[in-house]
């Protein structure tokens, strides 16, 4: 088997502004080979004078990224660099709008006479706003392409002449580029096949996806036709739409078509802006998809929070009960992570006085392309710890790229370089941050590079290299493999890998990544895209096929119940079960079935270890979806989470001798996101800071004779519908029953002694149905 040589390239690419991806000509510089004064040292950097001298900015300048401020400010381009190769940039990168002169102005308004129309050159930029504006201000002044005003965030293609009339207002924040997103594919060429038993599910169950809808979102499928043509693909892919351009979402389809043959696809490009990306998500599940694979990141969605796409993603998961697949991403080889360590002259040591080298160091061949991405744990829009990034030349310790935006309060924690080595030699450079002002902080790296850029492995960090939207728990996550020439398998020295860490809004560490599978998949190669399909691209559509493959097979199944089978199923690889870089491991589409297939079994609980288990915890972590938990008489200290289909009940009957309490008050004793949950015959309390039971976004879920009190909600219902409470006793607790966006539920109780809905009045309108039975 040929290998791969040790100079392969883990590349992310872009879609540009022209609708093609690109990998040796994917954008010039941001600031290229630009030189001051030579430096000697990284001490001798701080008595430089800036590239971006804070103290000459006007307020309105501070809110611009430093792309947008050298765009309207000439004096702030680096030597080296000219406007017009700087537009010839962003013009590539579908940042920049050249349309002719005959256009008309779109400006009007209060601001309109101050502006001289002399060209109608637009730039594609995020507007962040405060939180008390109306993003209808910005209306008569730029063209609103897409907002979401519940992140304060508008998208806009806005006049050279208007940025920073737009800055200057006091409703808006600050004002950064559309960045464009990363499709995660990896370019190397070896051969390889990967079998995971999936026909072999085929021709012994007859199974092959009829009945479940796969939409897919990445770039583009222009060559969709040709490979229909060869037969590879079905001719009755549903594209919604394909105005972004490329080919990676072709070879996606290929793939899912190949393992779940009779599921019916669907593709949208990813968009240009998370907005559009928000909205293809929301096109796939109006046509009815249960299943939404996607291979995009967006490199400037937060590190250390949910941003504007992880958010949407989850409420859509919940809300809609879909299987939400995505690529892990391409930088475990690629990636920083650690806190600041001040090298005695605020300048960053990324090897925390370990070695010698200090920084991390790059090798740029001529037209070579790097992206840098650097943030830090500051909530996302009011950093107030200025950090800066610079490229530095190892030759002459010359600065030859620098992103070095004000964060004073209200800023976001990011800056970005985007470089392109323009001259004909070798370039040895220098990744280095420096701490402007403010407190250590938590720094992370992001190295995307194209062909003829090397990362030097010294002071890299392979772990928490997972961010966005692949980073959230509703989300399976799926790393890549390779199978090396004695037949075992290895994590893809690319693939990113977990665990996670969150800042905001409260600090926790994720477990990421969830599964692996194989990439280096066979593909027609149709309108010249390779025949052999690497990254975590190509493994993504594998899970997102094989698990549609089993739920057609078990329709009744909810998308937790399929989450389950996939995890317990899958052939364990690394340390002895879940670990960070394989996850649960790798998949397997007859095993997943076969325990899909299973009779339910019945687990007892008991407190004095009569049982099979002693804790409610223990017996639903072992347990599959449909299995009953009896639970013996006794006293449990424990919050309970019920992710899967269960039926829990007390084997006495009654919940007067079988108590559950909560360990944690601030939990709920019963957190239930699994559909057809039933629970009965228990006593439910403790939670005096949050619910007895809290069902969020299940449905078909049955609480019968259960007794709750001592808690802050005794039953919260949020995002749930048709569920049934029947015969419950709801007493001392601060409300007796809450819903929130919930419908269709059937509430038959015994007397309440606080409201039944203290936040919706109007909750009958949704379909819900209330009535109180007497205790007689």
């Amino acid at each position: 088997m040929q290998r791969a040589s040790a100079t392969e390239y883990a590349t992310e690419i872009f879609q540009g502004g022209n609708g093609n991806s690109s990998i040796s000509q994917a954008g010039t510089a941001l600031a290229e080979n630009l030189s001051i004064k030579p430096l000697l040292s990284t001490e001798s950097l701080l008595s430089t004078e800036s590239l971006l001298p804070t103290e000459s900015l006007s307020p309105a300048q501070k809110k611009l990224s430093s792309d947008l401020l050298r765009l309207s400010d000439g004096r702030c381009l680096p030597r080296g660099e000219t406007p017009e190769t700087l537009r010839a940039r962003m013009v590539k990168l579908g940042q920049l709008r050249q349309p002719s002169f005959s256009e008309p102005m779109v400006i009007s308004g209060a601001y309109a006479e101050k502006i001289s129309p002399q060209t109608v050159e637009k730039v594609h930029v995020y507007i962040y706003l405060e939180p008390f504006a109306n993003s209808s201000i910005l209306d008569n002044y730029c063209e609103v392409t897409c907002r979401d005003d519940k992140n304060n965030v508008v998208v806009a293609w806005v006049t050279m002449e208007s940025l920073e009339i737009l800055a200057s207002m006091s409703e808006v924040k600050n004002i950064w580029t559309v960045i464009p997103p990363l499709v995660r594919r990896i370019d190397r060429v070896t051969e390889r096949d990967s079998i995971l038993n999936s026909s072999i599910l085929r021709e012994l169950y007859g199974v092959n996806g009829t009945g479940i809808k796969i939409g897919v979102i990445s770039d583009g499928v222009d060559n969709l036709a040709a490979v229909q043509t060869s037969g590879s693909l079905s001719p009755d892919v549903h594209v919604l739409s394909n105005k972004v351009g490329g080919k990676e979402g072709t070879a996606m389809l290929e793939i899912i078509h190949e393992f779940a043959p009779g599921a019916e696809l669907y593709f949208h490009d990813c968009g240009k802006t998370r907005l559009e990306f928000n909205s293809a998500l929301d096109a796939l599940v109006d046509e009815g998809c249960t299943i939404v694979c996607d291979d995009i990141g967006w490199v400037s969605e937060p590190f250390f929070e949910d941003g504007i796409v992880a958010s949407h993603v989850e409420k859509v998961i919940k809300n809609h009960d879909i299987l939400y697949v995505s690529s892990s991403g391409n930088s475990g080889n690629s990636h920083y992570q650690g806190l600041f360590y001040d090298n005695g002259s605020r300048w960053h040591d990324f090897s925390e006085g370990e070695r010698k080298r200090k920084d991390i160091q790059l090798d740029i061949q001529p037209s070579g392309q790097v992206w840098l991405f650097l943030e830090w744990d500051d909530r996302w829009g009011y950093s107030e710890n200025n950090y800066d990034l610079f490229l530095i030349d190892e030759n002459n310790s010359e600065i030859i790229a620098s992103s070095e935006v004000y964060q004073n309060g209200d800023d976001l924690p990011l800056e970005y370089i985007m470089y392109t080595n323009k001259g004909e030699k070798d370039l040895k450079a220098s990744i280095q941050v420096r701490k402007s002002f403010g407190e250590a902080r938590e720094l992370e790296i992001f190295i995307y590079r194209w062909p003829g850029v090397i990362v030097s492995p010294d002071n890299l960090v392979a772990e928490n290299s997972i961010f966005g939207h692949p980073a959230l728990p509703e989300v399976i996550t799926v790393g890549a493999i390779d199978v090396n020439e004695s037949g075992t398998y290895q994590i893809e020295k690319f693939s990113s890998r977990g665990p996670v860490t969150i800042a905001y809004p409260v600090r926790e560490i994720r477990s990421k990544a969830d599964l692996s599978c194989i990439d280096g998949v066979n593909i027609t190669g149709s309108g010249n895209f390779p025949t052999h399909f690497y990254g975590t691209s190509a493994s993504t559509p594998q899970v997102a096929a094989i698990a549609g493959l089993v739920w057609s097979a078990f329709p009744n199944k909810s998308e937790m119940d399929l989450k389950r089978f996939l995890y317990a199923s899958s052939i364990d690889l690394g340390d002895p079960g879940y670990d960070t870089v394989f996850g649960y491991g790798l998949v397997d589409a007859l095993k997943i079935y076969e325990q899909a297939a299973k009779a339910p079994l019945t687990f007892a609980v008991s407190e004095n270890g009569s049982g099979d288990f002693i804790s409610l915890t223990d017996a639903i972590n072992h347990s599959y979806p449909g299995d009953t938990i009896l639970v013996y008489p006794g006293k449990y200290r424990e919050n309970v989470n019920v992710p899967w289909a269960l039926s829990i009940k007390a084997a006495s009957g009654t919940p007067d001798d079988t108590i559950i309490e909560a360990a944690r008050s601030e939990e709920p004793v019963f957190y239930v996101t699994g559909n057809s949950v039933n629970i009965s015959g228990l006593s439910v309390k403790g939670s005096d800071k949050s619910s007895g039971i809290y069902i969020e976004g299940a449905s078909n879920c049955t609480l019968e004779n259960n007794i709750i009190s001592g808690c802050s909600q005794g039953i919260l219902l949020e995002g749930a519908s048709n569920n049934t409470l029947i015969l419950n006793n709801i007493s001392n607790n601060t409300d007796g029953v809450r819903l929130i966006s919930s419908f269709l539920n059937r509430i038959e109780e015994r007397e309440f002694d606080k409201n039944i809905n203290l936040n919706e009045a109007n909750n009958v309108q949704f379909g819900n149905s209330f009535k109180v039975i007497s205790n007689t």
